[in-house]
């Protein structure tokens, strides 16, 4: 399995078999992972009234306290900024606090409440964040590299490929408990 394609099927595949509570567990887990690698400079370039609410969203992720409450308090309060500010907002929010928002924002979608199955609107969802996170990882490499990416051979390119990696770890972990 080296293609873009091959990687969304096995995701097509594997993803429906769990139930509602598995697929918050691998959300809260590949979300977990991308704050476990966040760079040092990660809010370098952020709005300084911004930086709390992003450190605020790590420091709950990384405390593994997946209230959505607080979660959706954090992500509001940085909307809250962008609209107070009006066109004076510069739009050039980073690409690591990007995707944590945008991840978050897939995680609480996730109706968690069925521990038996899974709805086709979680699946959804949750094929969605994955794809997120993993062209993620794509992007950060385009960037890098200059040129685009060839997803016939998606997983010869190691970040993409660490990823994956780690996406597959988390299947296999939830499937086994």
């Amino acid at each position: 399995m080296k293609s873009y394609d091959a990687v969304m099927a096995y995701v097509g595949h594997t993803i429906p078999q769990f139930n509602d509570a598995k697929l918050t567990k691998v959300a809260q887990q590949l979300i977990g992972y991308v704050v476990q690698t966040l760079p040092t400079d990660w809010l370098a370039h952020e709005l300084p009234s911004e930086q709390p609410h992003y450190q605020a969203l790590a420091k709950l992720i990384a405390d593994n306290d997946w209230q959505d409450a607080a979660i959706n308090a954090e992500l509001l309060a940085l909307d809250d900024i962008m609209w107070a500010m009006g066109d004076a907002y510069p739009h050039n929010t980073g690409d690591y606090p990007l995707q944590l928002m945008v991840l978050l924002d897939y995680y609480l979608q996730l109706d968690k409440t069925d521990n038996t199955t899974a709805s086709d609107e979680n699946v959804g969802t949750m094929i969605m964040l994955i794809d997120e996170y993993l062209g993620f990882y794509e992007k950060l490499v385009e960037q890098q590299s200059g040129t685009p990416i060839n997803i016939d051979h998606w997983l010869t390119y190691p970040e993409i490929d660490k990823a994956f990696d780690q996406l597959q770890t988390i299947i296999e972990q939830t499937e086994s408990n």
